[in-house]
């Protein structure tokens, strides 16, 4: 079987100067996911990426959208931290938003929930009544496992009885897709528009350095098109400037928030020791390992330690 050609590799990808490969931003870079996905003329790409994670079909599919945030690059290069999702309405006025997110944060789900909220809530102006409410759902799509308990990859929350039996339908929804227990080995002629289209999100880096892309893939609606913008990213001094400014910010903030959560558990750890607690429990109270916690002991004033 021959494979339908993709766009080549643009110049600017290939080796610097120095002789060592460029670094390639992936779809799951959040500036570059609203890049693709969030600008009025990709419409088409969002509109399949929705369908294929909602896994829609028939007359049931979303045929339009409008973006209720658009890219604008100055605007989103000035923001220090993760990028606003991609907030979309389609032509029955359901509401959607999509993000990605690859690390871990402490209060991930309940963010998730609260914005989820706000964009069901938001729809009503003053004086109108509930009529005016139309669905909304949240997908985040995680390079992390969410649910360290659960196999499951892609797991959805809504409003239902306690038995199962009833559920709210037009309300709110909410889908987390976690890409770390994504299997691609599963026989290519059985993979779905889902799977197909996780594939290309989780291993983007590579395909955007291949020559061609798999008929099994370029036969799906979009994804040929997302492949070729993302290549267009990589390609753009411009904006890998921005993603290399933002990926310094990102690495800066980060050292800072791991120091000052060290300092606070050096200062947990000491308040603790002068109550008298017995160190095992300090260690397991603060996650300082015997060692840790012995040399921060050193390094206290004699009063501390007696």
């Amino acid at each position: 079987m021959t494979s339908r050609k993709s766009e080549r590799t643009p110049k600017e990808t290939a080796p610097g100067s120095d002789g060592a490969p460029k670094k390639v931003f992936s779809l799951l870079n959040d500036f570059v996911f609203k890049y693709v996905f969030g600008q009025e003329k990709n419409e088409e790409l969002a509109i399949c990426l929705l369908n294929a994670l909602l896994k829609k079909s028939g007359r049931d599919k979303i045929v339009s959208l409008e973006f209720l945030n658009p890219f604008n690059i100055k605007e989103t290069a000035e923001l220090k931290t993760s990028i606003v999702d991609v907030k979309v309405r389609d032509g029955e006025n359901r509401r959607y938003t999509i993000e990605v997110q690859v690390c871990r944060e402490k209060f991930f789900v309940p963010r998730t929930v609260y914005y989820l909220a706000k964009l069901y809530s938001e729809q009503l102006r003053s004086g109108e009544d509930y009529s005016e409410l139309h669905p909304a759902t949240g997908i985040s799509i995680l390079d992390f496992d969410l649910f360290e308990n659960c196999d499951e990859m892609h797991n959805i929350f809504e409003f239902r009885n306690q038995n199962s039996s009833l559920n709210l339908p037009e309300t709110m929804i909410l889908h987390y897709i976690e890409l770390t227990k994504f299997s691609r080995n599963k026989p290519r002629r059985l993979c779905t528009p889902f799977e197909k289209w996780l594939q290309i999100l989780k291993f983007s880096e590579k395909y955007i350095t291949m020559n061609e892309l798999p008929d099994y893939l370029c036969e799906e609606e979009g994804v040929a098109m997302a492949v070729a913008q993302l290549k267009k990213v990589n390609a753009d001094r411009e904006m890998r400037q921005i993603l290399e400014a933002r990926e310094k910010e990102a690495h800066h903030l980060a050292s800072i928030k791991k120091a000052a959560y060290a300092e606070g558990k050096a200062d947990t750890a000491l308040k603790m020791y002068k109550l008298g607690i017995n160190t095992s429990l300090i260690v397991e109270a603060t996650g300082l390992s015997e060692l840790e916690l012995r040399e921060l002991l050193k390094l206290q004033p004699d009063e501390i330690k007696q």
